[in-house]
């Protein structure tokens, strides 16, 4: 298995097929195997060669317990890390949810290595100001409150993995994410081609495709009668479109 260090932290990556590269960045509280999951990459492989990388604090990938070890500089450290370790000097890059605010971050601080970006179910605006957070409030409850969240998705592996959760490195993460991950600027600056999308019933379906319009290159795909976590895991409603543009623009 891939390992590659950054900034002190060890970042599990693993390599499927041969070709253009196209980065895989997961969502929060998941890992790469929903890729492998849910056929995104049966699909995407052929002519491809797929880089799944573990995000800090989830999979395989080490856990820091402290919020500020996940500043989105550093999970740019890490996606460069593992581009470095492979030998490459650009890719295409594919995330969704927080893999799509990661990515959101690679074009403000290192857009010169992507091609091209499909970034779902993300935004760049700040999360609005309230007492508390509900997500925050979820993981103090425990691994088992995750079951929930992917209800109707959850194999035995799934279930496994999401009991192995680290919660406070998922506290620590959403923490900095309230914090420090929003830069609405870099949106009208984004020179690639990008595909954005999320589901017609996602809360933030509509900042979405408000964020595509201001994009200088970018197309926006609702997904229709789809949540937040129904939109990934329904990769038969996502791949058409996502193949499309990659045939494009790859």
């Amino acid at each position: 298995m891939p390992y590659v260090k950054s900034h002190g932290v060890e970042i599990h990556y693993e390599v499927e097929g041969e070709g253009s590269p196209l980065i895989l960045q997961h969502g929060f509280t998941d890992d790469l195997n929903v890729w492998k999951d849910r056929g995104y990459t049966d699909a995407l492989r052929p002519g491809r060669r797929l880089i799944l990388i573990n995000a800090r604090g989830h999979g395989q990938s080490e856990k820091p317990h402290e919020p500020k070890a996940y500043a989105p500089e550093l999970h740019v450290a890490d996606v460069l890390a593992v581009l470095d370790d492979l030998g490459l000097q650009a890719a295409s890059f594919y995330g969704y949810s927080m893999g799509g605010g990661i990515g959101f971050a690679l074009a403000k601080h290192a857009p010169e290595r992507f091609a091209s970006m499909i970034l779902g179910g993300a935004h760049t605006n700040p999360l609005p100001p309230a007492p508390s957070d509900p997500l925050i409030e979820m993981l103090r409850q425990g691994p088992e409150a995750l079951l929930g969240v992917y209800e109707g998705f959850v194999t035995p592996e799934k279930k496994a993995r999401l009991l192995a959760s680290d919660m406070t490195a998922l506290i620590a993460w959403r923490t900095n994410r309230i914090a420090t991950f929003a830069f609405p600027e870099i949106v009208e600056t984004m020179p690639m081609p990008c595909l954005l999308y999320a589901g017609s019933v996602d809360p933030i379906h509509d900042t979405v495709r408000e964020t595509a319009a201001k994009m200088p290159n970018a197309e926006f795909y609702s997904v229709p009668g789809q949540t937040h976590v129904q939109t990934q895991y329904r990769s038969e409603l996502v791949l058409p479109k996502v193949q499309e543009f990659l045939a494009r623009t790859n």
